[in-house]
């Protein structure tokens, strides 16, 4: 957690209070116990804290309850039922969902502030991020005091808060933390990333949304979530909790969602369908960035250089802007001065005639998506650098590589956030991908100098910041564009379950110097 969010008095609240809407099982002991703190962390539990014991994937918070008694723990939430030496110094609160109790517990801790707020939750496989800080640049634009939480950072007021490595809904006791800031800061609205696994996870348990908005729905997380299906459903199921929906007219799923959501209230925007609600198109003519908006039978011409599935995404936000009062004319007039967060689009400038992008592109969608937006630039080759991660779905290894060799002249597959998986294995996964979508492997010459006049060829590079360094200083030339996809605005790489120093911006900037970003180092 960082030192940048707001320091909390002292306070106590009974054990009564704090169990409001959590669906006790069974009380052990007394209801009336003051707590002076929550935490589900047990090296953060202090004297007169509540403990709530969370069974995860690899860590089961059960197996830490002695060690919270013992550091002075009043009471302990739990699913499964309690020991009897337990029962000698604590209350225990047999729960049926620790996950659940957990968020419920943290919103009552805080005072419910989501109550006191209009609350926005963007969900979807892709562009939550861009859709997010879109909407809440609309809304400050528009003299609103808003406060967003992103995959990138917690924006509360003039602070910007890290939420830490790969996380993008945070665990509910630091969610409701930031909720609380933005109350005291006055934000009258919240914009929340929301996932599937936060979704899953009940993180947003305790969280009252005004409006959901949905970017899409394709495959991704199924080493979670086993299933497309079940995918779908949690997002939708996200999406009939809140009171009005936002939902793309484009999608796949598009059909599915409004049969799922029934009665519920939503509206629909799209870049093709002039039957939704909300309708971007490009202006006719040859002018570049000229836009056309359709709403409620008016047309809005606007210009804006966002490109791609970003007019997707801000379609989505100036259609949950009209539904939060904001109007159409005056939430395009906030585009001039909007900038897309870190890692996403981001262009670096150089001195080599280079177009160079980082950007988040992480699943088969997103990477296609991208591909498809630079194959209509003019002039040189179009390099990607593609990703896949250890320890998440292996379809997307395949699926990925594919896409990239597919879409563009020259794909480079690169194993990232290995985890516990060797980068090796990955790595050949991807290859099988590359092959499959007709990819040609590059020799070793290649290899050696990155010369080449084939198109659709992929090479293999393990390290990353080799890649980075082998498409700046060997491959590329002026007049090529050069997208770095899959870390974005990360800031680590998970190898061997350890979070190491990482930057695609600064491995950049020291391949254009001729050097080599390497994990284990230090660089200044």
């Amino acid at each position: 957690m960082s030192n940048s969010v707001l320091k909390y008095e002292l306070m106590s609240k009974k054990l009564s209070n704090l169990l409001n809407n959590v669906e006790v099982s069974k009380l052990f002991g007394k209801s009336d116990v003051d707590i002076f703190d929550i935490a589900d962390n047990s090296t953060k539990v202090s004297s007169g804290a509540l403990f709530v014991a969370v069974m995860g994937t690899k860590i089961d918070g059960h197996d830490f309850i002695d060690e919270v008694i013992k550091k002075g723990a009043l009471v302990v939430v739990g699913e499964t039922e309690p020991v009897d030496r337990w029962l000698k110094n604590i209350t225990y609160v047999q729960v049926k969902n620790s996950r659940k109790a957990l968020s419920y517990i943290s919103a009552n801790w805080f005072g419910n502030p989501s109550k006191k707020m209009r609350i926005v939750g963007v969900t979807g496989t892709d562009g939550k991020t861009t859709t997010s800080s879109m909407l809440a640049h609309i809304l400050r634009h528009a003299k609103r005091q808003v406060g967003v939480v992103t995959t990138v950072s917690a924006k509360i007021g003039q602070t910007e808060i890290d939420t830490g490595f790969h996380v993008t809904n945070p665990e509910p006791i630091a969610l409701q933390k930031y909720l609380t800031d933005m109350v005291r800061n006055r934000c009258e609205y919240a914009v929340l990333e929301v996932t599937s696994h936060g979704i899953d996870q009940k993180r947003t348990a305790g969280i009252e949304f005004d409006l959901g908005v949905l970017t899409n729905i394709t495959n991704e997380h199924l080493d979670y979530h086993k299933t497309f299906e079940k995918y779908r459903d949690t997002k939708l199921g996200f999406l009939l909790n809140c009171k009005t929906c936002v939902i793309n007219a484009d999608d796949d799923s598009f059909e599915y969602a409004v049969k799922k959501l029934k009665n519920n209230k939503f509206a629909s925007y799209s870049v093709k369908n002039e039957h939704a609600d909300l309708v971007i198109k490009k202006s006719k003519g040859k002018k570049y960035g000229k836009w056309t908006l359709i709403h409620k039978g008016k047309r809005l011409t606007f210009r804006s250089d966002l490109t791609g599935v970003n007019i997707k995404n801000l379609a989505a936000a100036l259609l949950a802007a009209d539904l939060l009062g904001v109007k159409p004319e005056v939430s395009v007039r906030s585009l001039k001065n909007f900038s897309l967060p870190e890692g996403r689009l981001e262009k670096i400038e150089n001195g080599r005639g280079l177009d160079i992008v980082i950007d988040y592109a992480h699943t088969p969608n997103s990477v296609k998506n991208i591909l498809d937006t630079y194959s209509e630039r003019e002039g040189g080759r179009l390099i990607a650098i593609v990703s896949a991660e250890g320890e998440r779905d292996p379809k997307k290894r395949i699926e990925i590589p594919k896409a990239a060799v597919e879409g563009c002249d020259v794909a480079i597959l690169n194993p990232i956030d290995t985890r516990s998986e060797k980068p090796e294995e990955i790595l050949s996964q991807m290859e099988r991908g590359a092959k499959k979508g007709g990819g040609r492997k590059a020799d070793k010459k290649f290899a050696e100098t990155g010369r080449t006049n084939k198109k659709h060829v992929y090479l293999g590079i393990l390290d990353r910041g080799e890649a980075i360094s082998f498409v700046i200083n060997k491959l590329a030339k002026k007049g090529d564009t050069v997208l770095i996809l899959g870390k974005g605005h990360e800031k680590s790489m998970n190898v061997n379950g350890i979070e190491l120093p990482w930057s695609d911006k600064e491995a950049v900037r020291l391949a254009l110097e001729g050097k080599k970003f390497e994990l284990n180092k230090r660089h200044v």
